[in-house]
């Protein structure tokens, strides 16, 4: 993770062709994978420094390992497969948890749940690399409720737990689990199927002529919330159809009508989430400044109608 010794800091730049692009719904895919690592390099510094500010007072840890080991692991995913790290980096749910946190440990408070499991969604985060990366490693994660989550994976989820309380990641010879002291989940070869015990994250596909979509509807990850975590509500079958439908008609929308966004959504738009807080006819929160590249939506009143 930290730069090599001698090597000069390096900047991000955007012309104001590309601004111009930009307001106009209308750039291309390199200007979007430009903004996409400026703001994965944005995350990466907050991070660094929300577990360096936090790792000055020991007792912010609970029942997890220091913070140390958490940045520890991500520096051996990086060295092994770093596109393992930047898919956790450009996570916006990474974003929304950074942000977050940061604000609790400066005003000292604990939010949603005490600090101590907030500061260690990072050993989650961590953790959810180090399978991308198919590292042999342990190391324990907060649960909420029985629910631990994998960011980008999935949710193992364990019964009749305490409301926080934490479990234990395996991984060896490309195989790995989820444990407390009376169960061991273990993930599926494909993390985005389900399984006993395991909520994966499903992607929602549409293609629109020579355009290609491909986005996770994530309804696990606690900081898919607009302003503070929230619990998973699982998407049954039946709501998951009329998404893919209501999802293919406005890719459709995109194409027809905004192409130069149809360009640059599959590299900028990673993830929709629907808003489990917002009713028929409330309109969703703005989305904090730290969670880019995701969407939100209310759940639709009813089957959406298909359009000839």
């Amino acid at each position: 993770m930290p730069a090599a010794a001698g090597s000069r800091p390096a900047f991000h730049r955007l012309s104001w062709r590309d601004f111009d692009a930009l307001a106009r719904l209308d750039g291309d895919e390199d200007m979007t994978r430009r903004l996409r690592r400026a703001e994965r390099s944005r995350r990466k510094l907050l991070i660094h420094a929300l577990l360096t500010e936090a790792a000055k007072a020991p007792d912010h840890s609970g029942p997890l390992p220091p913070l140390d080991s958490a940045w520890e692991l991500l520096a051996r995913a990086e060295a092994r497969a770093p596109r393992s790290v930047n898919r956790m980096l450009t996570n916006p749910y990474t974003g929304s948890w950074a942000g977050y946190t940061t604000r609790l440990l400066r005003n000292g408070i604990d939010g949603v749940g005490p600090l101590w499991m907030h500061l260690g969604h990072a050993h989650a985060i961590a953790a959810a690399a180090a399978i991308r990366a198919e590292l042999d490693f342990e190391t324990v994660i907060p649960a909420w409720h029985g629910n631990a989550i994998l960011p980008s994976l999935g949710m193992a989820r364990f019964p009749d737990t305490e409301t926080f309380s934490s479990v234990v990641v395996r991984g060896a010879n490309g195989r790995y689990s989820v444990s407390n002291a009376d169960a061991t989940i273990h993930l599926p070869d494909a993390p985005d199927t389900g399984a006993p015990g395991w909520w994966g994250i499903r992607r929602v596909r549409s293609q629109v002529g020579a355009h290609r979509f491909s986005l996770w509807l994530d309804d696990v990850d606690p900081y898919r919330g607009l302003y503070e975590p929230i619990p998973p509500e699982r998407l049954p079958g039946k709501d998951l159809a009329d998404w893919q439908r209501l999802i293919d008609e406005a890719c459709r929308l995109v194409a027809t009508h905004l192409p130069g966004l149809a360009r640059i959504m599959p590299v900028g738009l990673a993830s929709w989430f629907r808003n489990p807080r917002c009713s028929s006819g409330t309109r969703a929160r703005r989305p904090g400044r730290h969670s880019a590249a995701r969407s939100s939506d209310c759940p639709p009143t009813g089957p959406p109608s298909p359009k000839p």
